[in-house]
């Protein structure tokens, strides 16, 4: 753990996203001890953050929102990697929950070996989770959302295909532990997740 007077600019900016994100969760002071870390790999509007909240709720985790970073980032890759290292390690003392959530879509190699490096150095068991939905729901799910936004809508309408083609590499090459099938409801695949997590949990030594 780094000391506020043993910082650099760029780690005080870090522990500034970190105080008002992490920190601020309700459950930081929940005794979780075994390490988990439930990843994602899934595009804008697939539903990431509504898995990642309703996990948090289920088994009280810590979650790290990429969008939460690029507020105040502007979701600069080559940052979000050295603020994970440090969020992490401020939790060795923080806090006794190692349930993280990372609200994150892993789309590209070099980004799911950043990550999973990051977590398997701290000896973190790792979920991997594929969220799936089908492109003309998706793409409709994602307009609706950002009608209120014109640029944030005009941007994803341009990306959604390249988007999709990125999601589309990533489930033929990544290994999963689950496929969350978004397209009808979440509660038959939520509660099909929850128990796999728990059973992981009940293996993590």
């Amino acid at each position: 753990m780094s000391t506020l007077s043993a910082m650099t600019g760029q780690e005080l900016e870090y522990d500034r996203l970190y105080r008002k994100t992490v920190k601020a969760s309700r459950w930081l002071k929940v005794n979780n001890p075994e390490r988990i870390a439930i990843l994602f790999c899934g595009w804008c509007g697939m539903g990431k953050s509504t898995i990642s909240n309703r996990l948090a709720k289920q088994f009280q985790g810590l979650v790290f929102s990429h969008f939460d970073f690029g507020r105040q980032f502007g979701y600069d890759k080559s940052l979000f990697y050295p603020y994970l290292s440090f969020a992490l390690d401020q939790l060795e003392s923080d806090t006794s929950n190692r349930f993280i959530i990372l609200d994150v879509g892993i789309l590209g190699e070099k980004a799911r070996e950043n990550i999973f490096s990051i977590l398997e150095a701290r000896s973190y068991n790792i979920f991997f989770i594929c969220i799936d939905v089908p492109y003309k729901q998706h793409k409709k799910r994602l307009m609706k959302r950002n009608r209120g936004n014109p640029r944030i809508y005009k941007l994803h309408l341009e990306k959604f295909d390249s988007g999709r083609e990125h999601h589309a590499w990533a489930k033929e090459n990544f290994e999963f532990d689950y496929v969350f099938d978004n397209s009808s409801g979440l509660e038959k695949p939520f509660k099909e997740l929850t128990e796999l997590i728990n059973l992981r949990l009940s293996r993590v030594d």
